[in-house]
This record gives structure tokens, C-alpha cells and sequence, in this order.
């Protein structure tokens, strides 16, 4: 019921005993690697009541490392911690949890699909094919799914270029439809930090060297009024957590730190080169452009995307670059361009974009919002899976599915909050009265203690109590003056029934509580 409509059952929920939403999020439900019939049937509640612009979205693949640990369930006579493939075990333990999610790219809404125990960090055949008949599935139920999102995993890697996904080419068909693919764009952030660090960047007979932004630090730190106030030494050392970290790798590619250099550049104290200044520059407007989320943002490159000749300009530029890097060893010159993954998969990610939007622009929609295409959402079940388990960076098979089926719970009910049901309000009302009319009445015996029969009309049948107090009151004193009889005066059920009106009902009230006065 509350899948169907929120607002019909929240207004029944003040007639009749209805769990919570609280209580409704606890409740049971059969969690596998195989997404079940229930699981399906839910969905499919949900996207009844969706709209077109709804529906687009887009779907999210991560995994997640888990505990080697080996735990059997007697419910189901089945051992749970091997690698498991859409209801399918082998006999190796899993290591890793991949995940399926969907998320909004017109609304706010993500939703976990299913999930997958996996022994290593690979994704085989057996594994392809079901993503491919899960999103054939959700296909079927109606969801418009626009492109798949990943990080730049070299299983990832190969998977994509499975789907025929290429610089050249980003687009592939499922069931029908054109999907195209896009890497988490945050994730490339990191990668570019990561590999300055240990390399340096030629282009256009510029080059890009991690040293220039050791220095500029190292000058600025000492100043009491900074021109980079926000790199730390987490930002130009960063350790193996820290490097997992978007916020360390963004803020280094910022506007702030091109400033600074400028200014120790225009007044003498720092001698940099200017392929560093230009790059961070333009990693810094890229990444706006393809992390936009205000639609009346102030800065000119993270408003939404609509393909404007200033956007499509700095696509062009970016491109170019990449195409034109050249990526060598910092030790001995070697060029290793070609071991370097997120020259190309920036290509790609660029392309999907411009191939997206000009596909949903022909459908009528009139900008994008690039931050919704990325792999947040997954991150951040993530994190509350982890802290399901007590805040255990690795859970184990049991934990996780158990975090799984929460979260996958109160998703959907935020989802049904969302959704429009104003038409189903009426139907499911006279769904109940339906069933409040043929309901059988309770046969009162002699031997039983006697109880009135209250009158069938709409005010005690739903028994609201704003609408019904004087009817309350009126019950609660000829409660107290059964109890002083001990329920064995017959006289004073018949009195208390015998009224047909108001006017009685009132009699009634004013004798009750004269004699409950006198006890």
C-alpha cells in the first residue's frame, strides 16, 4: 500500500494500526545474488507512478572489498561467503561485493538493484551476463537507462571494451536502446593527481611538473597571508588514504592555487613553468564543466550543460590536449604514454556527454546536470554499509547483505515519497471502504460481556478521532460507570445504545457525567 500511494496510507495510518515507514524499512524481505519475483514486483510498483523525466537515468557499477568469512544459513540450507553470480556458487570465497545501482538524471532518486559475490577483482563472463539481463529486466519495467557509470578499474577497462566502447565510438545497443558509457569523472581527477605525482606532462611544447606545486607550497605556507590557503600537506603528500580522497586531488587543481602562482610569478619569487599553470587551469574548468549541479551557478564553466559555444570550446580544447600529451618518467625520460589510462578514458567520457545530451536535447530537455552522472551515490552506500557493520572497512557476505537489503528498502520508500500518486488516493480509499463493508461483524453471545454495535456510517468507520471526539468522550464515561457495575448491569448497556440522534447522544452525555461525578 504505501509502495502504491504514501498519501493514501498516511491518512489510513490515523484509522487503522499501520507500521511505521521506520517499521516498514525493518521488515523482512528474501535477499540473493538473484534478484527475485518480489524484488521485481516492487519496482515495478514504483515506476508505475514515475514520469517520463523520471524514468532517465542512468546505472552505477562499483565493487567494494569484504571479509573473507564463510557463515551458513539454516533458513535457506546454503553457505554464505562464496563467489556468487546471480544465484550461481562456486567453490571459492568472495572478496569482493560488485553492485548494481540506479540513479536520476533529471530527479533526485538512486535506487540499489542487486549485487554480486565475487572472488576476484574481475569481471568474467558469467559476470557480464548478468548485468546484461539485469538491465535488460529494468529496461522491460521502463526505466530509461541513459549510460553506465564506472571508475577507471582496468576490470572496468576491459569490460567496456567488451561493449564494443572506444575513443572513436562510446556508444553501444541493450535490448533496443543506445547506452552509452561514462567514467566516474571525480575518479579521473584522482587519476590525473596520482600520476603528475610521479610523472610529468608534455603537451603543445609545454610541460606539466608536480615540483612547480611543491614549490609554490613550500613559498606559500610561510606567508601569513596565503594565496593557497587550502593545500596542506595531505594535498602534496598525500598517503594511501588520502589518495582515495577527491577533495585532495580537486583542490589542487583549483582556481586558488592558479592565482597563486600568478601572483609569486608576477612578482618575482617563483619561476614556473607555464604548461603547469595552463593545465591546472584547465582541469579546473573541465572538471566544473563535467561535475555541474546548480542551474544558477556564478561561475561561467559549472552551469548546466547545453552545449554552448563556451563549453563545447573548452571540450575541444581538453581533447586536444589529451591527444597531444605525452606522459614520461621523471627518472629517466621514458615516454610511457600508452600504460597511462585516463588520457583515454577522459575521450570517452567527453564524448559520451556531448552524444547524451544531444540525444536527450532531441527528446526536449533543455540542459544537463553532469554531477548526477557519477559514482557518488555508490560511494556513499558504501560508507553506510560499512558502518552497518559497525564501522568494519571489510564486512563480511552476511554483513553486507544484510546493509543491502536496509538500504534497498528505504531507498524504495523515499522513491514512493517522490513519486506522484494524487490518482490512486481515490481508488485506494474506495478499495478500503470495500473492505471495511464486507467485513463480518463480530456475534456478541449472552455468556460474552455485552458490547454495543456501533451505527455504519463514515465517521466511526474510519474511527478518526478529530472528527469524532464527542463520541470519545461520551465512551470513556460509560466505560467508568461499567467498570463500577462490573460489567453485570445489563440496564445501562441498553440505555447507553438505545440513542439514535444527537440530541439523545448529548442526554446521554450530560447523565453519564452526573453519575460518573457521583462515584
Amino acid at each position: 500500500m504505501y509502495y502504491t500511494s504514501p498519501l493514501a496510507y498516511r491518512f489510513l495510518s490515523k484509522t487503522i494500526c499501520l507500521p511505521s515507514k521506520s517499521t516498514l524499512a525493518k521488515m523482512y524481505l528474501p535477499m540473493q545474488t538473484k534478484v527475485n519475483q518480489q524484488m521485481w514486483d516492487i519496482l515495478s510498483a514504483i515506476i508505475k507512478h514515475m514520469s517520463s523525466s523520471e524514468k532517465e537515468c542512468v546505472l552505477c557499477m562499483d565493487e567494494m572489498s569484504l571479509k573473507l568469512n564463510l557463515s551458513y544459513n539454516s533458513k535457506e540450507d546454503k553457505i554464505l561467503g562464496l563467489h556468487e553470480v546471480d544465484g550461481q556458487q562456486q567453490p571459492v570465497a568472495a572478496g569482493y561485493a560488485f553492485t548494481l545501482m540506479l540513479r536520476g538524471i533529471t530527479s533526485k532518486w538512486k535506487q540499489p538493484i542487486g549485487f554480486s559475490f565475487i572472488s576476484s577483482s574481475k569481471i568474467d563472463d558469467q559476470l557480464k551476463t548478468w548485468i546484461i539481463a539485469t538491465v535488460k529486466r529494468l529496461l522491460e519495467l521502463g526505466f530509461n537507462i541513459r549510460a553506465f557509470v564506472s571508475d577507471l578499474g582496468s576490470d572496468f577497462l576491459a569490460f567496456s571494451k567488451t561493449l564494443g566502447n572506444s575513443k572513436e565510438s562510446s556508444c553501444f545497443e541493450i535490448g533496443g536502446h543506445n547506452i552509452y558509457y561514462i567514467f566516474d569523472v571525480p575518479h579521473l581527477m584522482k587519476c590525473v593527481r596520482n600520476n603528475l605525482i610521479n610523472y610529468n606532462f608534455e603537451f603543445d611544447g609545454k610541460t606539466t611538473r608536480w615540483e612547480d606545486i611543491t614549490n609554490m607550497y613550500e613559498l606559500d605556507k610561510m606567508k601569513d597571508m596565503r594565496s593557497a590557503p587550502r593545500l596542506t600537506d595531505s594535498h602534496l603528500q598525500p598517503n594511501s588514504f588520502q589518495k582515495q580522497k577527491v577533495r585532495f586531488a580537486v583542490q589542487v587543481f583549483s582556481n586558488s592555487v592558479v592565482a597563486a602562482f600568478k601572483n609569486y610569478q608576477s612578482s618575482g619569487t617563483l619561476q614556473v613553468d607555464d604548461g603547469t599553470i595552463f593545465f591546472i587551469e584547465m582541469m579546473n574548468s573541465l572538471f566544473d564543466l563535467l561535475n555541474s549541479s546548480n542551474i544558477d551557478s556564478p561561475k561561467a564553466y559549472s552551469k548546466p550543460y547545453r552545449s554552448t559555444t563556451l563549453q563545447e570550446e573548452l571540450l575541444d580544447k581538453s581533447q586536444r590536449l589529451f591527444n597531444s600529451m605525452r606522459v614520461k618518467n621523471k627518472k629517466n625520460g621514458r615516454d610511457v604514454t600508452n600504460i597511462i589510462k585516463f588520457i583515454n578514458a577522459f575521450n570517452i567520457t567527453i564524448n559520451s556527454f556531448r552524444q547524451l545530451y544531444q540525444d536527450m536535447k532531441s527528446e526536449g530537455y533543455d540542459y544537463l546536470l553532469t554531477r548526477r552522472i557519477n559514482n557518488d551515490c555508490l560511494e556513499n552506500f558504501f560508507g553506510l554499509v560499512r558502518q552497518a557493520g559497525g564501522n568494519c572497512r571489510e564486512p563480511s557476505c552476511i554483513q553486507y547483505t544484510r546493509a543491502f537489503r536496509k538500504m534497498f528498502l528505504c531507498q524504495i520508500l523515499n522513491l514512493s515519497d517522490a513519486t506522484n500518486c494524487t490518482e490512486d488516493f481515490d481508488s485506494i480509499l474506495a478499495q478500503f471502504i470495500e473492505f471495511a463493508k464486507n467485513t463480518p461483524q463480530t456475534q456478541v453471545s449472552i455468556q460474552d460481556p455485552p458490547q454495543t454495535q456501533p451505527k455504519e456510517n463514515l465517521t466511526n468507520m474510519y474511527d478518526i478521532p478529530e472528527k469524532n471526539a464527542f463520541h470519545y468522550i461520551c465512551g470513556y464515561l460509560l466505560r467508568r460507570c461499567v467498570e463500577s457495575h462490573k460489567r453485570d448491569c445489563l440496564s445501562i448497556i441498553s440505555y447507553a445504545s438505545s440513542y439514535d440522534d444527537e440530541s439523545n447522544e448529548k442526554n446521554l452525555y450530560i447523565r453519564l457525567r452526573a453519575y460518573v461525578a457521583h462515584l
